[in-house]
């Protein structure tokens, strides 16, 4: 899972504005439970995640911090649940954004990328490096 940086940085834990936006040019979410945790085959997704328990690690959290080095990937998180499952009757939704709103904040990238188109960072390209080395 990618994540669009300018906006998801945006805001501090308290829902304040932050005063000086720093991001990643790329975040990634490495899965942690096991596919057999999920036992349902897609069709009971939702009771598979009430079954999570609290205090359960979820996800690893990576970022490469800037284009010019795609090889360095850091560590920089865990996503653990705060509580068990709640059925809410929302949902949760995603919008896709372009990411020249990121670079109105990080102008250098855009320099970066057009000497450097061939080097794309996608789903595929965590895949492999998650698949090679499990302890980045």
């Amino acid at each position: 899972m990618f994540i669009l940086m300018k906006r998801s940085f945006r805001y501090v834990a308290e829902g304040n504005e932050c005063s000086s936006l720093n991001f990643p040019y790329v975040l990634a979410l490495k899965p942690l439970l096991p596919l057999e945790y999920f036992n349902g085959g897609g069709n009971n997704f939702i009771e598979d995640l009430l079954r999570i328990p609290k205090g359960t690690d979820v996800y690893d959290l990576y970022c490469i911090s800037t284009p010019s080095d795609i090889t360095k990937i850091e560590k920089v998180g865990r996503l653990r649940t705060g509580s068990e499952g709640v059925r809410d009757g929302g949902g949760l939704f995603f919008k896709h954004q372009r990411r020249e709103e990121d670079f109105e904040t990080k102008e250098e990238w855009k320099e970066v990328l057009k000497r450097r188109q061939g080097d794309v960072v996608g789903a595929s390209y965590f895949d492999r490096i998650f698949d090679d080395n499990n302890n980045i």
